[in-house]
């Protein structure tokens, strides 16, 4: 029976938000360079890959 071993990896996010008064608005990036990478699996057919790139606009208040 063969071990599953899979690659390391390393993956880049980035953030900015803007604050003023009592808002905050976030914009996140993950995954920046749009990296294949494998976060686990049962074997080798069966493999669970990484999130590609995606973006999250957030909006908040505080009170």
């Amino acid at each position: 029976m063969a071990i599953l071993e899979l690659p390391a990896y390393v993956v880049a996010n980035a953030a900015v938000f803007y604050q003023i008064d009592h808002f905050r608005m976030a914009l996140n990036l993950n995954n920046a360079f749009n990296k294949t990478y494998w976060v686990g699996g049962f074997n080798y057919a069966r493999l669970f890959p990484g999130t590609p790139r995606n973006f999250m606009l957030s909006v908040g208040y505080s009170f």
